[in-house]
């Protein structure tokens, strides 16, 4: 990521601003943790109730990646910008979804959904 959209990591700007324990507390609490264990409801339920894992492997990473659109509006991106930039980052969400799926714990998806410092979603 560093190679093709080094404009796009964050982490020195959030080590700058909250220091390596700030940026640990927004990497897993906030975003990896909330957003798993959501992961983990939605997947779950939806696959039982569709009787299709990967079908709600897929709508759980488009409603977890419209999640992130209020935030990016909110910070000045334009709606359109913000809808597009949602889809851009399902396939994180499919990834997430998988480790959830294929290990039976949110732990793996939080620990790289926390750590996805280096940006995933700028290739």
């Amino acid at each position: 990521a560093l190679l093709v959209a080094p404009q796009d990591l964050t982490i020195g700007l959030i080590l700058q601003e909250t220091g390596v324990l700030g940026a640990l507390w927004m990497g897993f609490v906030v975003a990896a943790l909330s957003e798993e264990f959501l992961r983990l409801l939605l997947q779950t339920r939806l696959g039982a109730a569709l009787n299709n894992a990967g079908l709600a492997a897929l709508i759980t990473a488009l409603i977890w990646a419209c999640m992130h659109a209020p935030k990016w509006i909110g910070e000045g991106t334009g709606a359109v910008e913000a809808v597009l930039s949602a889809l851009h980052i399902v396939p994180l969400g499919l990834l997430w979804g998988y480790l959830t799926h294929r290990t039976r714990s949110i732990v793996p998806a939080i620990l790289v959904h926390g750590l996805n410092v280096w940006g995933l979603q700028n290739f």
